[in-house]
């Protein structure tokens, strides 16, 4: 990684966590990891001298030894200001106010309406409308296309595509384009984690909104929106609800809640597991490892359940590459 773009990328993706974003912005606290991708960057592009002292550093683990010199500043205090008094400026103009922006009702309809009509024959004109008329920037804009995709799930790849259109071509005109893709990753990272723990013992059957938004991520993913690390944290909070405890190859008590959370688990990594290889594997998140957990469930499960493992494990063996229908 080299470039901006990437270390952006890397923080969206931190960021994407709510547990992390709420240790930044509401306890203001910082994770190793952040100080990391932070101390990462400033080392690349050559930003500035990072302003914690040495010893401080090397108690955190970091050092800077290896890092970017960077030359100080000699300021001279001697200088006699009667000789050169500082220049006075004269009415000089304040910098204009950046207006908060807001959502009129009327903004709202218009959006709503609009993402309703997102077709494959009306994707451009959608865009464009969306791009020129700048709805991106408010912040319902996230949510409501989040929300219009789960109301039409079989239209998560073209919502998904929408929201990679925006960023790429709004990408280089306003700062404000990572937070529109940040927040649309928030959202459905949150929609997931409604949706898995909404689903109780007494109510098990309705796993619609799960899949649902399994869909959508996974098309998020397919165009490297969402990052190796929030996957990896999806799929440890769902392994949690696998199984209370795991006795490799012997048969343990499963409740309903965990089978259904287990089906739900073969879904994730399915549609995960197609873009996997394209983003690249990283040395904290392995897909093979949820595997191999469910593997060793098989002699828990009933047979249905048992059949769907062992279809993703040849589905895995194949790199996720589909038999042909014949």
């Amino acid at each position: 990684m080299n470039s901006l773009t990437d270390y952006e990328s890397r923080l969206n993706s931190f960021l994407a966590i709510s547990e992390n974003e709420d240790a930044v912005f509401k306890r203001q606290t910082y994770d190793r990891s952040l100080v990391q991708i932070l101390r990462d960057a400033n080392k690349v592009l050559n930003l500035y001298k990072c302003p914690v002292p040495d010893d401080r550093l090397k108690r955190l683990g970091l050092n800077r030894e290896n890092g970017p010199r960077i030359p100080a500043i000699a300021i001279n205090k001697n200088i006699d200001e009667s000789q050169n008094p500082p220049a006075k400026t004269i009415n000089a103009e304040k910098p204009p106010k950046t207006k908060k922006q807001t959502t009129s009702s009327e903004d709202l309809l218009l959006m709503e309406a609009t993402l309703k009509t997102l077709h494959p024959t009306t994707f451009a004109s959608v865009a464009n409308t969306l791009i020129s008329k700048e709805y991106w920037k408010y912040p319902e804009m996230a949510a409501m296309i989040v929300d219009a995709a789960m109301a039409r799930p079989g239209l998560a790849t073209i919502y998904a595509d929408l929201v990679f259109n925006i960023r790429r071509t709004t990408l280089y005109s306003s700062n404000q384009t990572s937070a529109f893709a940040q927040r649309v990753v928030k959202k459905v990272v949150e929609n997931f984690r409604v949706a898995t723990t909404k689903t109780t013992e007494k109510n098990w059957i309705d796993t619609e909104d799960a899949y649902h938004v399994i869909s959508i991520i996974a098309e998020l993913y397919r165009l490297h929106m969402i990052e190796n690390g929030v996957i990896n944290q999806l799929c440890i909070e769902l392994a949690f609800k696998w199984a209370k405890r795991l006795n490799y190859n012997e048969k343990i008590k499963l409740s309903t809640l965990n089978r259904v959370m287990i089906e739900i688990g073969i879904n994730f990594i399915t549609a995960i597991g197609l873009y996997y290889r394209d983003s690249g594997n990283s040395t904290n998140f392995r897909l093979e490892n949820y595997i191999l957990y469910l593997t060793n469930l098989k002699a828990s499960v009933p047979p249905k359940l048992e059949k769907k493992i062992i279809e993703l494990e040849e589905l895995a063996a194949r790199n996720f590459v589909r038999k042909a229908p014949f």
